[in-house]
């Protein structure tokens, strides 16, 4: 086999790692969410169910045990929307306007805080455990149930409790402290309303009297009779006084400037000048009227009263005006020998001018009461409007109470019993009204589940260790980082259920090489750095089976032990004490050191036994110079360093490399992987990837096949020479 691997300048500028990177990339796109899971709980899966079985066993009878199931009972009572009537429908029988709000108010009445209290008296509960209990009000207030359908009449209240008995008896105590508080009230309310009509009888009756008593009295003010009559008769005397005032003035007036004042001799006699004259004829008739009306008085008031003393005095103005106007008119009449009209000089011959102003003076003071008298009458007038309206007023209030007294008492034994009773008393449940125990006993098996599930995915989060492939191409930021292929385990593998695991061992190696082999473009002898980012993750094994690999496919290898502290390759290849790449380095020894392995093309150089000679001694100029003359002699120089991290001779070593590979075990934590990618990276040697030891048979399927263990002939090929098997299971071991 030649050592070039022909490559195309393309495949040179995009190595097979990228290819592989770019191609996980878009399977990360269709990544779903049982590959998450998976990437979380692989590894776990078995402890994770386990775990889980034991939690949701525990969980589901706690659950179950801890849950008692509860009885409910149930009572009603029915709000009528009417009564019946007996004989009249009155307020009290009639529907309800707004029944359905009335329903509501009963509703939190039932749920208040006073019905509740005076539930906790009832006898019967108070001799129960859960009455003595000092949350007992505040269990009832949250677990009572009191509900109204909007279009039924009842209004339910039902009680769940874990014994049949108590969810009975707070029922029906709570039903009775509602009705003791509310639902008896009927009775009352109409003993009340009773009361209340009968109060206002007494009440609007001694306003009726009072009303009628302050009538009679204004009415009396005016002799009894009727004030608008009584007024009319006042208005017209003051237009008779007035009307003499104005002629009297006149007369003395014109008599003064004529200066004629005579006495006359004799006349007619006074019915006489009456009956000629039309003005002593008025006076006269006003004489009569008030005389009459004195009599009247005389008759049924005493002399000391009001009514008396006004009729005595409008008698005597009107005698006098009659009296005075006949001396006139009869002055008159024996002067000039005329009636009814009064010249200048009749009136001087009757009266002085001192007499007529006396009697002026007179009929204004005349005019002025009667004035006075009208205007009272005016006003006594509007009160008594006013006080007949209210009197009628008052009577009409006064017969309405009565007929309404009288109907209340006719429906009183309707209204009595009130809207509300009780339909139905809390009757004892036979059955388990709510039984959780099941539901919370399934909860709690699948509530342990989930928190097993929980708790490792948890763990796999943030215990980053490597189970699985995928696990390692994650590990990078960015997921940059390719798995060259896995290494099974061995010594776990059931041969009795999957065959001879030798088969899969050699194909899982000849694949990692076939993969180094598609990213190599070094023409001539290629340098490849074997390490881990911690000791014992079966780095020197695997790079002893990838040399027989290697060397079993032709090509000319050697395996160089860069390991100067853990020496595992020089040991395991039986080479302890033999020169090797000490001395080299050294410039003591050459390339003969390599010894020939068992396998044909396949050399080791061990690490050497110069002892002075230590890993901070290592320069990458000296191993350029040593790995140069092997590039000479071998087409694969497969090195095995020290682990990464902890290790002095591992980056100088992948400084002179061609590439790098690293090497982790399964089950190791893989979140300091991405930092050894970045310090072999940091040296210019580019890592080809990383290689899952003690995979388990599940992983080995993404990099076998059956078809690829069979021969052409349909026969299973022959097992792979025993050295690169034994190899493969020191791989297993040094990991272990």
């Amino acid at each position: 086999m030649t050592s070039e691997h022909p490559t195309s300048e393309s495949n040179r500028s995009r190595p097979f790692s990228d290819e592989i990177a770019g191609d996980e990339e878009r399977l990360d796109a269709r990544e779903s969410l049982w590959v998450v899971v998976d990437d979380r709980l692989r590894g776990r899966w078995r402890r994770m169910i386990i775990v889980g079985l034991v939690l949701a066993a525990a969980l589901a009878f706690g659950g179950f045990a801890s849950t008692v199931p509860s009885y409910r009972s149930t009572g009603a009572i029915h709000v009528a929307p009417r009564l019946p009537v007996t004989l009249t429908p009155i307020p009290e029988t009639g529907e309800l306007d707004h029944f359905v709000s009335f329903v509501a108010t009963q509703v939190q009445l039932i749920r208040s805080r006073r019905v509740f209290e005076h539930a906790l008296e009832d006898e019967t509960l108070k001799d129960t455990d859960w009455g003595r209990d000092p949350r007992a009000l505040e269990r009832l207030e949250e677990d009572i149930d009191v509900t109204s359908d909007r279009n039924s009449e009842l209004i339910f209240v039902a009680f769940e409790a874990d014994s049949p008995k108590i969810a009975q008896i707070v029922v029906n105590a709570v039903i009775g402290a509602y009705e003791d508080i509310y639902g008896r009230s009927g009775a009352d309310e109409v003993a009340r309303t009773l009361q209340r009509l009968k109060d206002l009888q007494g009440q609007l009756n001694r306003d009726l009297r009072s009303t009628r008593a302050e009538i009679q009295r204004l009415r009396t003010k005016h002799d009894g009779g009727d004030v608008t009559e009584a007024q009319g008769a006042v208005l017209r005397e003051i237009d008779v006084v007035e009307a003499w005032i104005d002629d009297a003035r006149q007369l003395i007036d014109e008599a003064r400037a004529a200066g004629v004042y005579r006495m006359g001799g004799t006349g007619p006699s006074a019915e006489t000048i009456a009956a000629l004259d039309p003005q002593l004829a008025e006076y006269r008739r006003l004489r009569d009227e008030a005389e009459t009306a004195f009599q009247f008085v005389t008759q049924r008031y005493r002399p000391d009263s009001p009514p008396f003393r006004r009729a005595e005095d409008r008698f005597r103005t009107a005698d006098q005006l009659y009296h005075e106007q006949l001396v006139v008119a009869i002055e008159v009449w024996g002067r000039t020998g005329r009636l009814g009209s009064i010249d200048v000089a009749s009136l001087a011959t009757v009266l002085t001018p001192d007499q007529v102003e006396h009697q002026i003076d007179a009929m204004e003071h005349r005019a002025e009461n009667l004035r006075a008298a009208a205007e009272q009458m005016v006003a006594d007038l509007r009160q008594l409007e006013e006080l007949d309206g209210t009197a009628r007023r008052l009577q009409a209030d006064f017969d309405q109470t009565i007929a309404r007294i009288k109907q209340l008492e006719v429906e009183e034994s309707s209204v009595r019993g009130g809207r509300i009773s009780v339909a139905q008393l809390g009757s004892r449940p036979l059955s388990v009204y709510s039984d959780g125990r099941r539901k919370r006993a399934l909860f709690g098996g699948v509530f342990g589940i989930m928190l097993s599930f929980g708790l490792y995915f948890l763990l796999g989060t943030v215990d980053r260790r490597a189970f699985a492939v995928r696990q390692l191409e994650h590990a990078v930021p960015g997921g940059g980082l390719t798995c060259l292929g896995v290494v099974p385990d061995l010594e776990r593998t059931d041969r009795r259920a999957e065959g001879d695991p030798t088969e899969v061992a050699s194909h899982c190696m000849h694949h990692i090489r076939n993969a180094i082999e598609a990213a190599r473009t070094t023409k001539g002898g290629t340098v490849l750095a074997v390490s881990s980012p911690f000791q014992g993750d079966g780095k020197t094994s695997i790079a002893v089976a990838l040399g027989m690999s290697y060397a079993l496919a032709g090509y000319r290898t050697v395996i160089v032990d860069g390991d100067l502290i853990g020496r595992s390759l020089t040991r395991q290849m039986g080479h302890v004490g033999s020169r090797g790449l000490k001395e080299c380095l050294l410039g003591e020894a050459t390339l003969a050191e390599a010894v020939a392995a068992s396998v044909n093309d396949l050399a080791v150089l061990p690490v050497g036994a110069a002892k002075h000679f230590g890993p901070e001694r290592i320069r990458r100029e000296e191993l350029e110079v040593v790995l140069a003359r092997l590039r000479e002699r071998y087409e694969m120089i497969i090195v095995d360093t020290g682990p990464v991290l902890g290790s002095l001779e591992c980056l100088p070593i992948m400084g002179a490399a061609d590439s790098a590979m690293l090497i982790v075990r399964r089950g190791r934590s893989c979140t300091r992987l991405g930092e050894c990618v970045e310090r072999i990276e940091s040296t210019g040697s580019p890592c080809l990837g990383v290689v899952l030891n003690c995979a388990p048979a599940r992983e080995c399927e993404r990099y076998t096949s059956e078809t690829s263990l069979v021969g052409d002939d349909g026969a299973t090929s022959a097992p792979p020479p025993n050295p690169l098997v034994r190899a493969v299971s020191e791989a297993g071991r040094d990991a272990a």
